[in-house]
């Protein structure tokens, strides 16, 4: 997590956005009180905002908003004093956010569902080579790209996973 403006901040890359996981322990265990996902697409949708609402737990406030309002807020107070997890569907997602002005510097891969020539790396992380190479771009702009699935799992960082030979060669990189 990231101590920004006196508050913490939890930066997540999620293809399943807010889940059972995500209310059950990393909720509670970091004392969020604000879920803000960044979609482009699903901030249009009334349907699955409020059904990201009804997701998060009591007490919690969970905004499903486009990458243009996010940096808005970002600009304005970084998503204000409250304990906050920032949630994102897809890497792609999560570097448009940071190009548009979003700037993190650690970022959590917690899912990401097989697509066509994906590779396994940890538990349910997923990567092609389109994706290896947004990492890479991460990692370049120094932002630690780790996996975690739950609180007590161990950092895992991404790098390292992608820099293993077979994932190296499966991915052609």
């Amino acid at each position: 997590m990231e101590k920004e403006m006196g508050n913490y901040l939890l930066f997540r890359i999620d293809s399943r956005l807010v889940h059972g996981q995500v209310c059950t322990a990393w909720i509670p265990e970091k004392g969020i009180k604000r879920a803000v996902i960044i979609h482009d697409e699903y901030a249009q949708d009334p349907f699955l905002c409020d059904l990201h609402e009804m997701a998060v737990p009591s007490g919690v406030r969970c905004d499903t908003i486009t990458t243009e309002e996010a940096a808005k807020q970002w600009r304005e107070n970084q998503f204000g004093d409250e304990n906050t997890i920032v949630i994102f569907q897809t890497p792609e997602h999560a570097m448009k956010a940071y190009d548009e002005g979003i700037k993190f510097n650690r970022i959590q891969v917690a899912t990401l569902a097989g697509e066509k020539n994906s590779v396994c790396v940890y538990k349910q992380v997923n990567v092609s080579m389109e994706r290896a190479k947004i990492f890479q771009e991460m990692d370049s702009k120094g932002i630690k790209v780790y996996c975690q699935m739950f609180p007590a799992d161990t950092e895992t960082s991404m790098i390292e996973l992608l820099n293993q030979s077979r994932n190296k060669k499966a991915l052609g990189l």
